[in-house]
C-alpha cells in the first residue's frame, strides 16, 4: 500500500434508520473489513447516537462503486459526501476499517466537539471532518 500514488479520499456522513447497537456494529464491521482489505480500501468508521462519520481511501473506482453500495444500504439515509479528493498517501493506511463509536461519554469525543463550534452533520466542513477523523486515528 505504501508504494500507491494519487488514491481517491472520500469522507462522507449519513443518518442510521434506527439507533445501533454494539452488536450491529459489530456485524457491519465484521462484513466491511474482509470485504475493504480484499479490494485494497482503508479507512475509519465513527457512530455517535445514530450518525456515521466514515473516511475511504483507495482506487478511484472501487471507492465509487463503494460509494454508490452505501448508498443503497437501508441501514441509513442522508448519504452527503463531506469531501472527495485525490491524495498522494493514504492517511488511514493501518486499518482495512478503522472503528470508534463515539456515542458514550468518551474523552476525545468530548474535547473535540467543545473545541468546534461547527456542527457535526450535513453542513460538516471538509478540515472539521479530517480534524475529526485524525482525532480518533491518533488515539489508539
Amino acid at each position: 500500500m505504501n508504494n500507491e500514488m494519487n488514491i481517491l479520499q472520500l469522507i462522507y456522513i449519513s443518518h442510521a434508520t434506527q439507533k445501533l447497537s454494539e452488536q450491529d456494529l459489530n456485524k457491519i464491521l465484521a462484513e466491511a473489513r474482509p470485504s475493504n482489505e480484499s479490494r485494497n480500501i482503508t479507512g475509519m468508521l465513527l457512530y455517535r447516537d445514530g450518525l456515521f462519520i466514515q473516511v475511504l481511501e483507495g482506487e478511484e473506482a472501487v471507492i465509487e462503486q463503494l460509494l454508490s453500495n452505501i448508498k443503497k444500504d437501508t441501514r441509513h439515509h442522508d448519504v452527503h459526501v463531506v469531501s472527495k479528493q485525490i491524495v498522494k498517501h493514504r492517511e488511514f493506511s493501518d486499518w482495512s476499517m478503522g472503528f470508534k463509536n463515539i456515542s458514550h461519554d468518551m474523552e476525545g469525543a468530548n474535547s473535540f466537539l467543545e473545541s468546534t463550534k461547527e456542527p457535526i452533520d450535513n453542513t460538516l466542513q471538509p478540515s472539521t471532518a479530517r480534524k475529526l477523523l485524525a482525532t480518533f486515528r491518533d488515539m489508539r
